[in-house]
């Protein structure tokens, strides 16, 4: 897909991912039957927004809601992850912080089970901004081989 842009669950304050160019692979099978594993995904020039307001309320969560009873709690796997020039931000509201980080070529596999997040990255992360409050620490650090 080319000059991809996915809104965010706050409609028309900010996206959560602009991409020139995002590319996967997975299993239609697998997807019919509930299971979400991404087998390749290639994210190239762009950027992703992940933001916690002063409510507490995130802007990431846009898949249905799985709380409802009988039903199963989301799950997914992406196994090759790859980032290519793309920045990410993470600002919570809440808790003063605001971070940006950039990459020029990371890989990564990500999973979601029982509401948590497992991110395992290999290559270089460019720390723009690790920001607490009205103070910046780490500013332009690179960092390799990070695990999450």
């Amino acid at each position: 897909m080319r000059d991809v842009r996915v809104e965010d669950s706050h409609p028309g304050e900010f996206s959560l991912l602009s991409l020139k160019r995002l590319t996967f692979s997975f299993d239609p099978m697998d997807a019919w039957q509930g299971k979400y594993e991404i087998l390749a995904m290639e994210a190239i020039n762009g950027s992703a927004h992940l933001r916690y307001d002063k409510s507490g309320k995130d802007n990431f969560s846009i898949f249905r809601d799985t709380t409802r009873a009988g039903s199963d709690e989301l799950q997914f796997d992406i196994r090759d992850l790859r980032l290519r020039d793309v920045t990410v931000t993470y600002i919570d509201e809440q808790a003063g912080h605001h971070h940006e980080f950039s990459t020029p070529d990371l890989g990564a596999s990500v999973t979601l089970r029982d509401g948590g997040y497992g991110i395992v990255t290999l290559g270089t992360i460019d720390i723009v901004r690790i920001g607490i409050g009205e103070r910046d620490f780490l500013k332009g650090t690179d960092r390799k081989s990070t695990r999450l």
